[in-house]
């Protein structure tokens, strides 16, 4: 099964992030975001909640407890992505706030003919969970590590893959690993070293899903 990018982010929680602050003209005065990205749509601009979407497929959303950055186009090398640069460049422009903890994501995309009866096959043992006349239809996985630091979550769950240019779905498994790191300091500085191993936990999420799937073609 060939495995396919489908978004990668970071998250960064706080005690008090500013939504009101997320704009494109702040963005692009500090230098978070070049002069030449184009916004997709109107920013929405408010006190608990804001968002820009640049036609490039960077998003970035800030709540008062959250701040993300998402990239919906990414690369085939997801950790080649800007999002992890943006979102540490967004942080640094705000070293007042408390930081408590990043998130880095990644989200892809397996295509698979019948997804419900290979996962249950796949990761079910039989049991009286399976047997007599309980028979599962479909299994979600969700795994939890730890991983230098950090709680890894590991999921994979059946679904559906839309084409972009509005063409049939496709049926495969979506799986998805989420980095989450304390900040015990809270700093921005500290934030920001954990943002920069962005691209080691992409390596680290394909080699799992590589070991998962080893061998289905």
């Amino acid at each position: 099964m060939k495995l396919e990018i489908v978004n990668v982010s970071v998250v960064v929680l706080a005690n008090q992030h500013n939504p009101t602050i997320l704009h494109p003209a702040f963005l692009e005065g500090q230098k978070i975001v070049p002069g030449d990205w184009e916004p997709a749509e109107d920013p929405l601009c408010t006190p608990p909640f804001a968002r820009v979407v640049y036609k490039n497929g960077i998003e970035l959303v800030a709540e008062l407890s959250k701040f993300q950055v998402l990239d919906t186009r990414p690369p085939e090398d997801p950790g080649q992505s800007v999002a992890p640069r943006v979102a540490s460049d967004y942080i640094a422009a705000l070293p007042h706030v408390k930081y408590t903890a990043v998130g880095l994501n990644i989200v892809a995309f397996l295509e698979q003919e019948h997804p419900e009866s290979y996962v249950v096959q796949a990761f079910l043992k039989d049991g009286p969970w399976r047997s007599g006349k309980l028979q599962p239809n479909s299994l979600t996985i969700a795994l939890f590590y730890e991983v230098d630091g950090a709680v890894f979550q590991y999921k994979c769950d059946p679904g559906a893959r839309s084409e972009p240019s509005g063409g049939q779905s496709r049926r495969g498994l979506v799986v998805s690993g989420n980095y989450h790191t304390p900040l015990s300091q809270q700093t921005a500085d500290e934030g920001r070293g954990v943002i920069e191993r962005f691209q080691d936990r992409c390596s680290h999420f394909l080699g799992i899903v590589g070991d998962f799937f080893e061998g289905e073609g």
